[in-house]
């Protein structure tokens, strides 16, 4: 019988196949709700087979260091992809991301 798992193994388990970019070449940040992680998770997976770079938070890690982290792949970023939905226009975290891609004046 197949093992059924629950939406939080399979979120980890498509994460451990999807790296965060890290690196000099131009990448894509990539801003959503952990709410919708699971579409959002879907959706990179295609543009990593397509050989997109992107750079998405795959941690729920919270905090200043986090912010500035933030803010620095925003700024070195060449493109910024807004994934719209009801959270993620609630998170206060997406909007400090699209006021910094503002900023920086990144599309």
């Amino acid at each position: 019988m197949a093992e059924v798992k629950t939406v939080k193994e399979q979120e980890e388990e498509m994460r451990l196949r999807l790296n965060a970019y890290e690196g000099d070449e131009p990448f894509i940040f990539v801003s959503y709700s952990h709410a919708d992680t699971m579409a959002v998770l879907r959706i990179l997976k295609i543009l990593d087979k397509e050989k997109f770079r992107f750079w998405y938070d795959d941690t729920m890690e919270i905090g200043e260091d986090f912010r500035n982290e933030l803010r620095d792949k925003i700024e070195k970023c060449s493109a910024m992809l807004l994934f719209i939905s009801d959270a993620s226009m609630q998170s206060k975290y997406c909007g400090m991301e699209v006021i910094t891609a503002y900023k920086y004046d990144k599309r």
